[in-house]
């Protein structure tokens, strides 16, 4: 039994470092409790592809800061 306890807790503290929430993660407990690897697999891949958009959308903040940094240092040039 211990081993089982500390492998769930590992599992939260996975799920916790990966940016999931109390509530994806309790969704996904059920899931792994009941054995439904499918149910698993669909709420780590919605939160795998949400955590994606964020990416996209912070690098296009970066680009954007880029350039305008860019723009600034052709001025300072000229």
């Amino acid at each position: 039994m211990g081993s089982k306890s500390q492998n769930w807790e590992e599992l939260v503290q996975n799920l916790k470092d990966s940016g999931c929430g109390s509530d994806i993660i309790k969704r996904y407990l059920d899931c792994y409790g009941c054995g439904d690897s499918k149910g698993e697999k669909r709420i780590l891949e919605n939160h795998r592809r949400q955590l994606l958009e964020e990416l996209h959308q912070c690098q296009s903040k970066i680009d954007c800061l880029d350039y305008l940094r860019y723009q600034n240092q052709k001025k300072e040039e000229e």
